[in-house]
């Protein structure tokens, strides 16, 4: 049509036809370039987290999220209060040090409890890099940000589904 010098209009009314053999021999489109895989071992790069839920009861409950960066073995338990970095070191260290070890690496993002003296002096003597990523960086989005919104998602749904009506079944809930 360009060729026989075809009007802009009738050339824009052409590019909208889709017929049959056009859509067959179409390439295929090249695939977005894929992330370049981190040099990473199973828990030796840890995000935590801490995630806020709705529970059975309609009340704002806090959740410790900790994720392991390679394989992305989450394990969620709930926090009570005091929520300060001493509160958050002893559920760190019972729930995740005790069963997989101390990780070369943990990321927190910049909360005030998860950079307090005993999460910063508890790490320092675990040999655990502590990084503070900023809370919207990609790299909490990508991890510790993103399963811990599946899992609240899921864990509204648990919620939901099986009618969940005391703290002991919220708790085997989570």
């Amino acid at each position: 049509l360009k060729h026989a010098r075809a009007t802009d209009e009738a050339l824009e009314e052409a590019r909208k036809i889709d017929c049959s053999v056009c859509q067959e021999a179409t390439r295929p489109r090249v695939p977005r370039p894929a992330v370049v895989p981190k040099n990473i071992l199973p828990f030796q790069v840890v995000s935590i987290d801490i995630k806020e839920v709705v529970d059975h009861a309609n009340v704002t409950r806090k959740l410790l999220n900790i994720v392991d960066n390679c394989s992305k073995l989450q394990v969620v338990v709930p926090l009570t209060r005091p929520f300060d970095s001493r509160k958050i070191r002893e559920v760190y260290m019972a729930e995740w040090v005790r069963h997989y070890g101390a990780p070369d690496e943990l990321w927190v993002d910049q909360a005030r409890n998860n950079l307090g003296p005993a999460m910063v002096d508890g790490c320092a003597q675990d040999s655990t890099v502590l990084r503070d990523i900023a809370g919207e960086a990609h790299h909490q989005l990508g991890v510790a940000e993103r399963h811990g919104g599946l899992f609240a998602d899921a864990l509204k749904k648990v919620l939901l589904s099986a009618k969940i009506s005391n703290e002991y079944e919220f708790k085997i809930a989570i």
